[in-house]
């Protein structure tokens, strides 16, 4: 992470949580609701494995949130890549529950929201996705409880 120091120069952030990722998509939305912009990086980290990070925008300093860590929503995309029409998301849950599901470009902008009531077993959800444009986006679930984040190709 680089600071502007109001000169025209830029420095490299002492102590910044930024882990550093290959094969990377980055977005930006303000998922905590105070009105600054969060990050959220999903990529390979340096031994190879799959990561996605969420960074929330503290002000001065920059707090991450391992999304591999805690409850996780788990839930499956299909199709992946998707042609346009209507992605599906297959949802299993244990209790009856109101889940918000948000789809984001690879800048961070809500492109679509939808809450749907889930009940226990498997669920399948679908988002029209035709009037979004080609390229990355991200497919957030949450219920209150429990938080999961994909990403899609639309092409």
């Amino acid at each position: 992470m680089f600071l502007n120091d109001g000169r025209g120069g830029f420095g490299q952030m002492k102590g910044a949580a930024f882990e550093g990722v290959y094969y990377s998509a980055l977005a930006f939305a303000d998922i905590d609701g105070d009105g600054d912009p969060d990050v959220l990086l999903s990529g390979l980290n340096r031994a190879g494995d799959p990561i996605t990070t969420l960074y929330k925008n503290d002000g001065m300093a920059t707090s991450g949130i391992d999304l591999r860590r805690g409850p996780d929503y788990q839930f499956l995309v299909f199709p992946n890549p998707v042609l346009g029409g209507q992605v599906h998301i297959r949802i299993t849950t244990e209790q009856r529950s109101l889940t918000d599901i948000q789809v984001f470009d690879a800048a961070g902008r809500l492109l679509h929201r939808q809450q749907n009531q889930l009940l226990p077993g498997e669920n399948t959800v679908s988002i029209d996705i035709s009037r979004l444009e080609r390229g990355p986006c991200f497919i957030r679930v949450e219920d209150g409880a429990k938080t999961g984040t994909q990403k899609v190709l639309i092409q």
